[in-house]
């Protein structure tokens, strides 16, 4: 692992490759849209030179290849190799019609190869519109940074990847209170829990505050996570009860309903099953 080496995917316009430079860490900045890359190899031109920054202009996924990109021409940002969150995602908004985007064709890597060539990072931060679980496809218990973070997006398939991979200590961000606007803001011990401020939580509180979230919603939060040596103390089939509580929370409140009105013996029995409420 290079302690001095952080990981951008989906590098956008760089405002967060410019704060980790500036931390004096060394960047592989990763972006799919040739827009965003055009403007950056411009803007970090000194950093490129000085060998602080390598931007690799391909994208991410579970395996080499050419893949379509689609660019979102109202808002950049949305561009995706996924078609639902170039095109659908603003749907969130009230914009029930599909977006105005064109189409490309990019090449993609696994992460798993940009890491042999560059190394291992201390920190990876991961925000590719939707394909973040294709990336940590790639890691696994032995194969991880110290330190990562992945945009959650509107299910908890992130969270049970990262600890399938061996990250047992998390933290739920609001991105929207970050400065400079924009940007992922801190990492590691210095990120801002939404409810616990600086301090780590375990898998099942993660969850916990994830089922809080009413999603779709238009906020952007990342997940934070990293790691120690520590057995876990939670059952798997309490753990799975929970996952499948968080990811079905509608359907979940419903039947609560119906059997604690119908079936209250049941209900408080289910209740004492689950590790949090």
């Amino acid at each position: 692992m290079k302690k001095k080496l952080i990981y951008d995917v989906g590098m956008h316009i760089g405002t967060d490759t410019n704060i980790y430079l500036k931390k004096d860490f060394d960047v592989i900045g990763i972006e799919a849209d040739p827009y965003f890359c055009e403007r950056n190899y411009k803007k970090f031109e000194w950093y490129i030179k000085n060998k602080r920054l390598t931007i690799l202009e391909i994208g991410i996924d579970r395996k080499k290849g050419i893949k379509k990109f689609y660019m979102n021409q109202k808002f950049p940002s949305l561009s995706s190799f996924s078609f639902h969150y170039a095109t659908k995602r603003l749907r969130e908004y009230k914009e029930f019609r599909y977006q105005p985007h064109d189409v490309i064709f990019i090449q993609t890597v696994p992460i798993s190869d940009i890491i042999k060539k560059y190394g291992m990072p201390y920190y990876m931060k991961i925000d590719i519109e939707g394909y973040e679980i294709h990336c940590l496809n790639k890691l696994r218990k032995d194969f991880k940074p110290k330190y990562i973070s992945a945009e959650v997006g509107n299910n908890i398939k992130v969270a049970v990847k990262l600890r399938k991979i061996g990250y047992n200590k998390f933290k739920l961000i609001d991105q929207q209170r970050n400065q400079p606007h924009g940007s992922s803001g801190e990492f590691g011990n210095n990120a801002i829990d939404f409810e616990t401020n600086k301090n780590w939580k375990t898998y099942p509180e993660i969850l916990n505050s994830l089922k809080k979230l009413a999603f779709p919603n238009p906020a952007w939060f990342d997940i934070h996570a990293t790691y120690e040596n520590t057995k876990e103390k939670y059952s798997k089939i309490r753990l799975s009860l929970l996952e499948f509580e968080t990811r079905h929370k509608k359907i979940i409140g419903k039947i609560g309903i119906i059997l604690k009105r119908y079936f209250p013996k049941v209900y408080f029995q289910l209740k004492r099953e689950l590790p949090i409420r």
